[in-house]
């Protein structure tokens, strides 16, 4: 009588891998998809995500196809290394600059414990994981989310990874802030009450500053580094700099800003140093704030002057994209269009009265729609 021939323990351990094509597997357990192949002399294994078996062969050649495009000398960089590279990189204006490498600073010190290291290794879900560890509103959200999707994007650029895992996660919405807007009036008032500040060192620089900024349209940054060498009254012409996107852009010398600068002019002798400052004061916010707590206005900041400019600009009918060049913008008029639509639809309204008021017969047209109109 013959015995059956004794199995180890080993024998009787289900096999966990199956082959089911070259370099694809079968992981026993789960029925999922594996790719399985020696890249460069070193074995991998990388989850297909999927059990079906013709969804597994495309992403198994994509998953091939990428190894092929990634660079042999990258070696396994890590977060740090990651953010390290990042960093150098950076260039721009210095509170952009500062924000990017704060969220790298953080990306390495918070990342979830139990959260790969290894670029390579890191999926979408781990970065989600990340961004639902701080306590924050949508503007930091994005802030950090963009930061970290640009610093995955160079990884790719260099080779060292093959996709980018911050892809496809969804921005934040922010809701619409409140912007204080000063009316044309309530401008005149705030410079008028800045200027009549007679005990006050800086009060006829400041208003100065002030009535140039919502003349112009012009920011801070800009307006303290305009220099005389950059005001030609021959040519009628202004030049800036935009420090938040490093470019220089020229406008008009305004109509209404001329008289202003050609007095600041006269007081220094009519021939100012080029290189000389045009303002000497270089920040308008206590001598703003000042002025309205006087009038009783709400709290304007020197971002409520540009705001100003641009409404007025677009109440006059002057077109988004001339509005968006004497900015500094380079889109064209989008951004402009984005934020003063409401703006945009109430002009669109008066220019459309007119329609009407020819159709009747009407000499004069009405500043606004008649309601039949609305």
């Amino acid at each position: 009588m013959k015995t059956a021939p004794k199995t180890t323990p080993e024998a009787k351990k289900p096999k966990l891998w199956r082959r089911a094509g070259q370099c694809l597997y079968v992981y026993n357990p789960s029925g999922g998809y594996y790719a399985r192949a020696r890249i460069r002399g070193k074995l991998k294994t990388h989850s297909l995500e999927t059990k079906d078996r013709k969804l597994a062969d495309r992403r198994l050649r994509d998953w091939l196809n990428d190894q092929d495009r990634m660079d042999p000398h990258a070696g396994d960089m890590t977060l740090e290394g990651l953010a390290e590279k990042y960093v150098a990189t950076l260039r721009g204006a210095e509170k952009t600059v500062s924000i990017k490498r704060r969220v790298a600073r953080e990306l390495v010190e918070r990342w979830p414990s139990d959260a790969p290291r290894r670029i390579a290794r890191i999926r979408q879900g781990h970065i989600k994981t990340w961004l639902a560890g701080f306590d924050f509103g949508a503007s930091a959200y994005n802030a950090h989310y963009w930061t970290v999707r640009a610093m995955f994007a160079q990884a790719v650029a260099d080779r060292i990874i093959a996709e980018n895992p911050a892809e496809g996660i969804d921005n934040a919405k922010r809701e619409r802030p409140r912007r204080l807007t000063p009316s044309w009036g309530q401008f005149r008032e705030i410079v008028a009450s800045v200027r009549n500040q007679r005990w006050s060192e800086h009060g006829e620089d400041s208003a100065d500053l002030i009535e140039f900024m919502g003349l112009c349209g012009v920011g801070q940054a800009e307006a303290a580094g305009l220099c005389w060498k950059h005001v030609d009254f021959i040519k009628g012409e202004m030049l800036f700099f935009r420090v938040k996107t490093r470019t220089a852009y020229g406008v008009p010398i305004f109509p209404q800003a001329r008289p202003l600068l050609e007095k600041m002019r006269d007081a220094v002798g009519g021939h100012p140093d080029p290189e000389a400052p045009v303002f000497k004061v270089k920040d308008p916010k206590i001598a703003l704030e000042k002025a309205c707590k006087r009038l009783g206005f709400a709290h304007y900041s020197p971002r409520s002057l540009r705001r100003m400019f641009v409404t007025r600009c677009i109440a006059l009918g002057i077109s988004p994209k001339i509005v968006a060049q004497w900015q500094g913008h380079q889109d064209g008029g989008a951004l402009i269009l984005r934020v003063y639509s409401h703006i945009i639809d109430a002009h669109a309204q008066r220019e459309a009265a007119k329609l009407v008021a020819e159709y009747e017969g009407v000499d004069n047209v009405l500043p606004f729609a008649p309601a039949a109109v609305r």
